[in-house]
């Protein structure tokens, strides 16, 4: 995804920054984040939020 300049920095980790752009928010992980990793804290964000995600 190309963001247009207009995100908003909302919150820095240590392996991902969070920013808003356009009413939703983005975890943007480092490159060095193993994809993995990320599969896994998707499927724990869909499994925390059953009511609001698509499954």
């Amino acid at each position: 995804m190309e963001f247009d300049g207009s995100q908003i920095l909302i919150g820095k980790g240590a392996q991902a920054d969070v920013v808003r752009y356009q009413g939703y928010a983005y975890k943007i992980y480092k490159p060095s984040y193993r994809p993995d990793w990320i599969r896994f804290e998707m499927r724990q964000r869909v499994d925390s939020c059953p009511v609001l995600c698509d499954r």
